[in-house]
């Protein structure tokens, strides 16, 4: 009964669970002048941008922020303003 109750625990604390908050055309933290969007050129490269809250006993230390994440996707690729046709996930 207790391997049972140990695996059971096991399983428990290592999943995971991931989920689709929203698609997007495009997005941007940044002021963006759209009277010049005839000039903008799209990059071909995929980027990420994350934010993470750790969790420590099941206690949260801070929140996760989309806009912080956001940020670390356009600043990951230099001269960017905005992202386009993207996705935003949650992942615990």
């Amino acid at each position: 009964m207790k391997k049972i109750t140990l695996l059971l625990l096991a399983c428990i604390l290592l999943s995971s669970c991931a989920y689709r908050i929203t698609d997007f055309t495009i997005i941007s933290t940044k002021n963006v002048d759209l009277s010049r969007a005839s000039t903008f050129t799209r990059n071909t490269n995929r980027n990420e941008g994350v934010d993470k809250a750790h969790i420590i006993l099941f206690i949260p230390f801070g929140r996760p922020h989309l806009k912080e994440a956001i940020d670390r996707a356009i600043e990951s690729t230099p001269g960017a303003v905005a992202l386009v046709d993207g996705v935003v996930y949650s992942k615990s």
